[in-house]
């Protein structure tokens, strides 16, 4: 998968904890054709929203090192 193919920004939703907030986006299709690379961008840091006809659906962050929680993206 390049990079260009993650390019795609997405703003979630008005009047959402992420309001105004953007995030970089993979599509289920790419998600499901390249998933060992795309969890290697969120393993590095990176919060990635999944989407499916250009609408968040799920969003992908790295787990809290050590917490043994998950870390979900400053809100």
């Amino acid at each position: 998968m390049s990079d260009t193919q993650l390019q795609q920004n997405v703003n979630l939703a008005e009047g959402s904890a992420f309001d105004g907030m953007e995030f970089e986006a993979v599509n289920v299709q790419e998600l499901n054709r390249q998933a060992a690379r795309v969890l290697e961008r969120v393993k590095a840091g990176e919060t990635l929203v999944v989407t499916e006809y250009r609408r968040p659906i799920a969003a992908l962050w790295p787990w809290a090192e050590g917490s043994g929680e998950p870390e979900p993206p400053d809100i």
